[in-house]
């Protein structure tokens, strides 16, 4: 049921004694207009009991239903018996989840609404209906399930639980230092920094389709990431929606990145705005450090100075691959220094670089300075001033902010980074009794990993915060995979992981697109080609060779499809992964009898290092071409050896022909015996017995 500007009540009319039926009512408290329609109002029959007294005295119950028949009857809409009401909740899979960042404090019910008046009747919203009903089937499934159990399986489950939490907690690692990084509203903030007039404005990144990425304004109006455009345009009407610029995205990524390697040549990118670092190694450095090695340059900000990208990097377009590219040399200018840069003459270098430039940016009509106006900060020796001044170097590197979580292991960083967003960060001792306290009271959904389904399913065991899952341990052992069980308790104990590496076993690279709806077979053919040429280039940049290709599609009514084959060789040739990729595409469009998609992607996995699998190919053209040579040189220098060897076969195929026409001359031998001696025989292996006795009597 829906409350916002209006209050909905339910009234039931006091019936006369004897009298079974239920006759129920909704008014509006305000305007007294009678609600017939089913989209307005959520009721249960259930809530009211023939016979007995509602809201309102037992005397005024006639008169009350008098007048409710009489506006009944002067309404043109008619009520319906409670027990024929279908009614249309809002669907749980398209509510606002307010525990992401610039998300707290809206107004729910109301978000809600909207997204669900926007969205009914669309193929996204019946999409994501059917999506609800199989959700709550697998809920009632659950329920059922669980409704089996008796009190002492649930008992027997608990103690098989904590035999298992006494086992996590004794691998338990409070020595670490993991630090999550998080750009804040990435791709919104590139478009802010780079267009003035945006930074004032709710917009966000991505098309009507979907979106990637909203800026905090925007976020108060309930508009998200992941969240169709035209809904969005309905909660925020002044949105404005900027097309991505992805080559913009990673070349400010690689900024990032190189902030990162300073502090953990390991780090461990999630995606192109947030990574996790081990700050154990610089933690320890850092302790015996002097002041000069943490005293960071610095161009202070100010108000008439420009900032806009145009006199940062420049990004180039190369014809030749097809895409934006960032040259290996960036352009610096006296409003962003190379804060990395050993050289003592930097100033120098950026009063240099300024000499051609404008005195006016035409963007956002600020002075462009000529020579910037240096300072330094010195940062202390703890964590806290460490990551501080990692935030710091990326603030001035990029002319973006982030936001950034302490804890001893990856799970709880994960947490932390969003704790204190944007620009902030957050940090969990290192002690149990202090994980123990920050994760009980956590919403499972804060929890990375848990998304809207596993929160579903969870709900439906009354599991809201991470403290449940320890309190309905017993339940989960007995309905959950061991898998799914030990990362459940995981999660109860604040436990995760303690290991980062940049050279970690990567299972599969994809690429994907979303666009308007694409009916020609040509144009699929055409954006199929392109997402391999893409996958292709990503795989040769990170050294990597794959055999299983994957085709994902998203038809018009949101229904996903994928079909794989696994090809004979690896290859990060985007011709060959076309190739596949065309067949598959085919396959499905000709089963199709008209297809019309929304999302297409390619997915490469079964991956290998390039360069071991050319190692391996050398290897084995090396071992046949060294067999060869020895042949070769054994025929060349012992001619003897092959001849003798010739003679010998000959002599064996020899001595094998005398034995097969000795065997036949035997057989004739013997025939003739039976008749001369007339010796009786069942079968040839008695003729050998009956010769020889014929033999000894001669």
């Amino acid at each position: 049921m829906w409350s916002s500007d209006d209050e909905w009540v339910n009234d039931a009319n006091i019936l006369d004694p004897g009298d079974n039926s239920i006759d129920t009512t909704i008014h509006k408290t305000k305007d007294k207009e009678l609600c017939s329609s089913s989209n307005d109002c959520e009721i249960s029959a259930s809530n009211f009991t023939a016979g007995e007294p509602q809201s309102y005295p037992i005397n005024s119950a006639q008169e009350k239903k008098t007048k409710l028949e009489s506006e009944r009857q002067n309404d043109s809409r008619s009520s319906t018996d409670m027990r024929n009401i279908h009614v249309e909740k809002p669907i749980s899979r398209m509510a606002l989840n307010d525990n992401k960042a610039g998300m707290q404090g809206l107004d729910k019910e109301k978000i809600n609404k909207i997204i669900h008046e926007a969205s009914k009747g669309s193929k996204f919203y019946q999409n994501e209906l059917r999506k609800e009903k199989q959700l709550e089937e697998r809920v009632k499934r659950q329920r059922a399930q669980l409704n089996k159990f008796t009190e002492e399986q649930i008992e027997a489950a608990r103690k098989k639980a904590d035999k298992v939490l006494a086992e996590l907690e004794a691998f338990r690692d409070l020595s670490r230092i993991m630090v999550h990084v998080d750009m804040d509203m990435f791709y919104a903030a590139v478009e802010m920094r780079d267009d003035p007039s945006l930074r004032e404005k709710a917009m966000a990144v991505g098309g009507n389709s979907m979106l990637s990425t909203s800026n905090y304004i925007a976020r108060r109006f309930g508009v998200r990431a992941g969240m169709p455009g035209f809904i969005a345009k309905k909660l925020c009407q002044d949105l404005t929606i900027i097309r991505p610029h992805f080559f913009k995205y990673k070349a400010v990524s690689k900024q990032v990145q190189k902030v990162f390697a300073t502090y953990d040549p390991n780090f461990s990118m999630m995606s192109l705005d947030e990574g996790y670092l081990d700050f154990t190694s610089h933690m320890q450095w850092r302790r015996e450090s002097e002041d000069s090695e943490r005293t960071v340059p610095v161009v202070w900000r100010s108000e008439e100075m420009c900032f806009c990208e145009k006199y940062c990097p420049k990004y180039v377009y190369d014809e030749n691959q097809g895409q934006e590219e960032i040259p290996e040399k960036n352009e610096d200018i006296s409003s962003s220094p190379d804060l990395f840069d050993e050289d003592d003459s930097n100033e120098e270098n950026i009063k240099a670089s300024g000499e051609n430039l404008p005195d006016f940016c035409e963007n956002c009509e600020k002075r462009i300075f000529k020579t910037a106006p240096f300072d330094a900060v010195l940062f202390g020796l703890d964590i806290n001033e460490a990551v501080k001044e990692m935030r710091f170097r990326i603030e001035q590197s990029t002319h973006l902010t982030a936001s950034a979580g302490i804890a001893p292991n990856t799970l709880l960083s994960k947490v932390c980074s969003d704790m204190n967003k944007p620009n902030g960060q957050y940090r969990v001792l290192p002690t149990r009794e202090d994980v123990i306290n920050f994760i009980d009271e956590l919403p499972i959904r804060k929890i990375s990993g848990i998304g809207k389904v596993c929160e579903k399913m969870l709900s439906g065991m009354e599991i809201k915060y991470c403290q449940d899952l320890f309190k309905k341990r017993g339940e989960l052992q007995l309905i959950s995979s061991d898998i799914s069980f030990r990362y459940y308790m995981k999660i109860s104990l604040g436990i995760g992981s303690t290991f980062v590496s940049s050279h970690g076993e990567r299972k599969s690279m994809s690429v994907e697109r979303t666009f308007r709806e694409m009916t020609d077979r040509d144009e699929m053919y055409k954006k199929c080609l392109d997402l391999c040429n893409e996958l292709g280039g990503d795989l040769k940049r990170h050294n990597l060779v794959g055999k299983t290709i994957t085709l994902k599609i998203k038809k018009s009514d949101f229904s996903v499809k994928t079909k794989a084959q696994t090809i004979a060789n690896f290859t990060d040739d985007y011709e060959l992964i076309f190739k596949t990729a065309y067949d598959l595409l085919e396959t499905e469009i000709m089963n199709s009898k008209l297809l019309k998609l929304r999302l297409m992607g390619v997915r490469m996995s079964t991956l290998q290092e390039s360069s071991k699998i050319t190692s391996k190919q050398n290897d084995i053209k090396g071992f046949l071409t060294n067999m060869k040579k020895k042949v070769a040189k054994r025929s060349a220098e012992k001619p003897d050896l092959i001849k003798k060897g010739l003679k010998r076969d000959a002599e064996k195929r020899e001595t094998i022909n005398i034995k097969r026409r000795a065997s036949n001359n035997l057989k004739d031998m013997f025939a003739k015996i039976k008749e001369t001696r007339k010796v009786e025989a069942d079968d040839e292996d008695d003729i050998i017995v009956v010769y020889e006795k014929i033999t000894d009597k001669k």
